[in-house]
């Protein structure tokens, strides 16, 4: 590793220190031996290290003594960048949602460190150049393993961020979505429930084989039949049409899961069709940054269940790559339990 990169990481180091341990203005940084323990760097990188702070203002030397902190944290400088690139698929831009972006840069912004987000359909030499100067990259979106090789090159910690297919020593932050859809279906179960449908993501989209198990495996659980009828797979060229289709036997159930992406033309429909005998409706799974957009469409003659997660996925993201840089806490992939919310 080169040098003014373990000198960016010592720095970090002190500020995400300064962070975590609640130190206030007058208080006494720990010395410089200690400091050493945090990274694998020599003496003089975390004397340049506290120099380069004390220059900017934001510590006192004192001779003899120690360091002791000036100002706090929210007046830190930027002194590093992470990389988020997000993949989207040709012709399309899929963006990210402005909270889940929000998250991110408050959270790396709160350490010292900018956010660079991109969107791209592919990896061009201009994004490799970007990325050299980035302490880590957190990928997004339709990636895969070619991808992934040509970001591996650059020996920067890398973390995957969704429930795209798993590649080969990438650490992973992915959602339970198979366990988000059978806490729904459960939860319309011990209401009553004794037939459900289910109105599944696209079947090009990575997540609907996920939907689909945790589906069938609520309803083997609980002894009910899954037929294949009751699986609604959307499709870009058929969705209209299989829509109109199980609308016509929508009188057959009880109860109805909508993925997220389905939820608009469904509540269309359902609002023209004023179906008032259909007590619960279940919509999920939904992340945090989504719940504001249920609760817009939401139609006071339905009961919504929701199925959430325990934290935002990008903010977890930011966290994990972050304490990697600061601290070199192991990379490791992680996934999201869903919980239910009531509305």
């Amino acid at each position: 590793m080169n040098r003014q990169l373990k000198y960016n990481e010592m720095r970090l180091s002190i500020l995400e220190h300064v962070a975590r341990s609640g130190l206030k203005v007058g208080d006494k940084l720990p010395p410089e031996r200690e400091l050493l323990t945090r990274l694998d760097c020599s003496i003089a990188t975390v004397r340049s290290a506290l120099q380069s702070l004390a220059d900017e203002g934001f510590i006192r030397k004192v001779h003899g003594v120690g360091s002791f902190l000036e100002r706090t944290l929210d007046h830190s400088p930027i002194s590093g960048s992470v990389m988020l690139l997000n993949i989207t698929r040709f012709p399309r831009f899929e963006h990210i949602a402005i909270e889940g972006l929000n998250n991110i840069r408050d959270h790396l912004r709160t350490h010292g460190l900018a956010l660079d987000y991109i969107e791209s359909h592919t990896i061009d030499s201009n994004i490799v150049t970007r990325a050299r100067g980035c302490l880590g990259i957190l990928l997004y979106g339709w990636v895969t393993a070619e991808h992934a090789a040509t970001l591996r090159a650059l020996k920067l910690p890398m973390l995957l961020v969704g429930n795209v297919p798993k590649i080969p020593n990438l650490p992973q932050i992915r959602l339970d979505n198979a366990g988000a859809i059978r806490l729904l279906a459960e939860t319309m179960i011990r209401r009553g429930c004794r037939r459900l449908a289910l109105l599944n993501a696209p079947d090009d989209f990575y997540g609907h084989v996920e939907f689909a198990k945790g589906f069938r495996e609520a309803l083997t659980g609980a002894g009910l039949e899954c037929r294949s009828e009751d699986i609604v797979t959307r499709s870009d060229e058929t969705y209209i049409a299989n829509l109109r289709e199980f609308f016509g036997r929508i009188g057959n159930y009880d109860g109805v899961i909508v993925e997220t992406g389905n939820l608009f033309p469904f509540l269309a429909a359902n609002w023209k069709l004023a179906l008032p005998h259909k007590p619960l409706i279940g919509v999920g799974p939904l992340l945090p940054e989504q719940l504001a957009v249920a609760e817009f469409v939401y139609d006071p003659g339905n009961e919504f269940i929701l199925s959430t997660f325990t934290d935002s996925m990008y903010l977890k993201a930011a966290q994990l790559l972050t304490e990697y840089v600061l601290l070199r806490k192991p990379l490791k992939s992680f996934v999201l339990a869903p919980h239910i919310r009531d509305r």
